[in-house]
């Protein structure tokens, strides 16, 4: 997983990579329980012919264009590969269709921030978000976040210090870095420990339980 996502460094990756057409089984394999939650910074743009001034992961205003991590020293206006014509190859056994890119061309285009929203995590299901291997998976991707945010549940969570509710696996997230822990009943959580061996509070959400039991608040009642 770490290496599919490092290629946003490489400019020459194109739109679909890491979504509707990277959905293998292996990849299905490597998914995770959750992802933090992502949104577009307006307030932080390239326009277009401007030169960047602060460094991110940014998204382009055209079509058909990926992501692309822009360093603040890029020193010129920034260009994306754009996808002008896809494979139309069909697999004769299973008919699947591959949605790759035929054709690109570099375009100018303005650029708009992608900002993690501290905190805030998304539940992947277990076919993940691209099941079906299609574009529209992608393209409609504001529409379906926004039904999976107002259908999701609250997490069983528990903060540094008090005694775990339940034995499994456990996340939290502090300044943009992840960690695990692996939590018995009655153990008191841990803290976070960060790069520099400094320790914080943290409240760390329950992504798997040991009995297989359920890991999301039910009101009223936690079974």
């Amino acid at each position: 997983m770490d290496k599919r996502l490092s290629i946003t460094l490489d400019a020459t990756w194109r739109e679909g990579t890491l979504t509707y057409n990277d959905f293998t089984l292996e990849y299905k394999s490597e998914l995770p329980l959750q992802i933090p939650r992502y949104e577009l910074d307006t307030s932080v743009r390239i326009e277009l012919d401007d030169k960047p001034t602060l460094s991110g992961i940014y998204l382009p205003d055209i079509d058909f264009s990926p992501t692309r991590f822009i360093h603040a020293d890029y020193g010129e206006p920034v260009s994306a590969l754009q996808g002008r014509a896809r494979c139309d190859w069909i697999d004769s056994e299973t008919g699947d269709r591959d949605y790759s890119w035929d054709e690109t061309e570099w375009a100018k285009t303005g650029w708009t921030l992608i900002r993690r929203v501290e905190g805030e995590f998304i539940d992947v299901p277990p076919e993940g978000f691209f099941p079906e291997g299609k574009p529209e998976e992608l393209y409609n991707w504001p529409q379906r976040e926004k039904k999976i945010l107002q259908e999701e549940r609250e997490r069983i969570t528990c903060w540094s210090g008090a005694f775990a509710p339940f034995s499994g696996r456990w996340a939290t997230i502090i300044n943009g870095a992840t960690q695990y822990t692996h939590t018995r009943t009655g153990q008191v959580m841990l803290e976070f420990e960060d790069k520099q061996g400094k320790k914080h509070r943290a409240c760390w959400s329950l992504l798997k339980r040991d009995d297989d039991g359920n890991v999301f608040i039910i009101p009223d009642l936690m079974r």
